[in-house]
């Protein structure tokens, strides 16, 4: 399991849209959506939200 943190500014800057899902114990929970039709990330878009994240765990 991974899980990073980064800012919504983040998402909003590589062009991507942000949708709230707030999970059980985690109200920031959120979904990205991407310029694809399929609403996924072009590399360019993850590689832009990957420089700006932060790993907060790294489990295998």
């Amino acid at each position: 399991m991974l899980l990073v943190e980064f800012r919504a500014k983040t998402v909003r800057d590589a062009g991507c849209k942000i949708k709230r899902d707030p999970l059980p114990g985690n109200p920031a929970h959120a979904l990205i959506y991407g310029n694809h039709a399929n609403g996924g990330l072009s590399s360019a878009q993850a590689q832009k939200i990957a420089r700006k994240s932060r790993i907060l765990m790294f489990e295998r």
